[in-house]
C-alpha cells in the first residue's frame, strides 16, 4: 500500500503511531483555529512545526508528504504538488512555467489577498496581463514579486500507480461527503480552547454579520434539498436536467451557472466544488455584503433540510 502524501491522509492511517497522531492532530486543529481567526502568520508557524515533526528521521519513512523544499527545486515542481498549497498560510502559484510561494505576499499585502487566493494551488498563466496592474501581471511582478518567492520551474508529473491514486481520490471524496467525525470535532474543540486568541474569531452567523441578506430571502418559499441531492448537481453546464452545478454555502443551495465565465478565479475552481459544501472555502475570501446580496439575488435556489444544517455560529464560538 502506498504511503500517505498529505497530512490529512496520514491521520487516516490506522497503523500510525498514536503519539505522532496526537501531535499531528493537535497541530492541525490549532492551525484550523488560527485560520478561523484569520491569523495566517500563526497558521504558517504551526504548518512549519508540523513539517519539522514529519522531517524527523524517526518519522520520515512513514509518509510521502511533500515538505517545504529547498529553493530552487531540482527537476522542477509538478502541478499536482502545487495543488496541495492552496491556503492563505501556504500559497503557491504557477506562472509562466515557474512556481512561486506567495504566502508572504498574502501576509504583507492583505489588500491583494483575493486576487492571489483565486489562483492558489493552480497555474495562473492563462490570466497573465489580462488585468494590468493586478495579479497576475508584469506590473504586479515588477512591484511586488520578491526573488526569494521563486520555488523553481514547473516540472513533469511523477508516474503514479493508477489504482493507488484512485483509492486516494475515493478516500478524499468519502471524507468530503461524510464531513468531520465526532473525534475530529472533539479534538478541534479541545485544541481551540488552548489556542491564544481563538476566542477573537468571528462568532456570528452570516446573516447576523450581513443583515441585508434577510431582506433578499424574506417571503421566499425556498425548496429543501438534502446534501445527497445537491451532490448530484456537479454539472457540466448544459448537461442533463438534475445535474446543473449547485453549491452549498451557509446551509443554502446556489446555482453556479450565473457565475460561469465571470468568476475571478476561473470556471475550473468553481466547478471543482460543484455538488459540495464550500462554506469554509468561501469564507477564506473577503466577500463584501454587497457581493453576498448579489449572490443571493442571482443564484439562491434552495436550502438544506433542517436535519442536515450546520450551525456555523455555534462552531465559530466553540
Amino acid at each position: 500500500r502506498g504511503k500517505a502524501n498529505t497530512i490529512a491522509r496520514l491521520l487516516q492511517d490506522k497503523s500510525l503511531d498514536d503519539d505522532l497522531r496526537a501531535k499531528l492532530q493537535r497541530l492541525e486543529t490549532q492551525k484550523r483555529v488560527a485560520l478561523d481567526a484569520e491569523d495566517y502568520g500563526r497558521a504558517l508557524e504551526i504548518k512549519r512545526a508540523a513539517e519539522a515533526l514529519l522531517a524527523n528521521k524517526q518519522h520520515e519513512h512513514l509518509h510521502q508528504v511533500q515538505l517545504q523544499p529547498q529553493k530552487p527545486v531540482p527537476g522542477g515542481i509538478p502541478l499536482s504538488e502545487v495543488a496541495h498549497h492552496n491556503k492563505p498560510h501556504d500559497c503557491w502559484v504557477a506562472l509562466n512555467g515557474v512556481v512561486y510561494d506567495l504566502t508572504d505576499s498574502l501576509l504583507h499585502h492583505p489588500e491583494q489577498r483575493n486576487a492571489i487566493l483565486a489562483w492558489a494551488g493552480r497555474d495562473a498563466t492563462a490570466m497573465w496581463n489580462k488585468i494590468p496592474g493586478r495579479f497576475p501581471s508584469s506590473t504586479w511582478m515588477e512591484y511586488f514579486m520578491r526573488p526569494e518567492a521563486r520555488m523553481g520551474e514547473v516540472g513533469p508529473e511523477p508516474k503514479a500507480e493508477p489504482t493507488e491514486e484512485q483509492i486516494r481520490q475515493l478516500q478524499d471524496e468519502l471524507r468530503r461527503l461524510e464531513g468531520p467525525s465526532e473525534e475530529d470535532i472533539q479534538a478541534f474543540k479541545a485544541a481551540a480552547s488552548k489556542v491564544p486568541g481563538a476566542a477573537d474569531g468571528p462568532k456570528l452567523s452570516e446573516e447576523a454579520r450581513f443583515p441585508k441578506l434577510r431582506e433578499v430571502s424574506a417571503g421566499k418559499d425556498l425548496p429543501f434539498f438534502t446534501r445527497a441531492e445537491v451532490a448530484k448537481h456537479k454539472g457540466p453546464v448544459g448537461g442533463p436536467a438534475g445535474t446543473e452545478p449547485f453549491m452549498i454555502l451557509h446551509n443554502r443551495v446556489y446555482d453556479l451557472r450565473p457565475l460561469i465565465g465571470n468568476h475571478p478565479g476561473g470556471d475550473e475552481i468553481l466547478l471543482s466544488r460543484a455538488g459540495t459544501d464550500a462554506t469554509q472555502d468561501f469564507e477564506v475570501f473577503e466577500h463584501s455584503e454587497k457581493a453576498r446580496v448579489q449572490r443571493d439575488r442571482d443564484m439562491l435556489v434552495g436550502q438544506l433540510v433542517p436535519a442536515e444544517c450546520t450551525d456555523w455560529a455555534a462552531q465559530a464560538v466553540s
